[in-house]
């Protein structure tokens, strides 16, 4: 199940960046006030993820891995299907669910022009990257982050709300089912 919500996560994640100007001109690496259109696109955009092979959080590092890797192959036959002619390749980084190793791997995809990464999965990964992001204009998105120190504007997108929410979420769910 995590496959499908990764995956399907990771999808609607693709798509919504090959419909907006604003975040294909992160890859362009043009002023987003800058025209940008598809043909500005480098031939192979590259996408990182930082997600915890080892660790505490192994087991989610390598389902949303695996997910990931699915939707980028699904989303890259679908632009050749329109015949278009750039693709999305994955770049993964195992984190350890470490903070100081999810920064070093980040530093790291940003020396490669990595500019959008999928992950860390932890509030703590969030915390120690986040300065570091910020600082190089680099769009993150986190499937499980859940502080509510986090929940700022900024570059980086939770798909989960934080744990404020989650628990009026929760204490209708149970309402609804009748749990007390």
């Amino acid at each position: 199940m995590l496959k499908l919500i990764a995956g399907l996560s990771a999808i609607i994640l693709l798509l919504s960046l090959s419909a907006s100007v604003d975040t294909l001109s992160v890859f362009a690496q043009q002023d987003p006030d800058d025209e940008t259109t598809m043909s500005d696109l480098p031939e192979v955009i590259q996408i990182g993820a930082l997600l915890p092979s080892t660790g505490d959080l192994s087991s989610y590092g390598q389902d949303n891995s695996i997910g990931i890797q699915l939707a980028i192959t699904d989303f890259n036959n679908y632009l050749e299907s329109i015949g278009e002619n750039w693709s999305m390749s994955l770049i993964v980084e195992d984190t350890q669910t470490d903070p100081i190793i999810a920064l070093e791997k980040l530093q790291s995809l940003n020396s490669k022009g990595v500019k959008f990464v999928l992950g860390p999965v932890s509030s703590s990964e969030i915390s120690g990257i986040k300065p570091y992001a910020d600082s190089n204009n680099m769009v993150l998105i986190s499937p499980s982050s859940m502080s509510p120190a986090l929940a700022i504007e900024d570059n980086i997108f939770r798909l989960i709300t934080d744990d404020t929410q989650t628990g009026k979420v929760l204490a209708k769910l149970f309402e609804e089912k009748g749990i007390k």
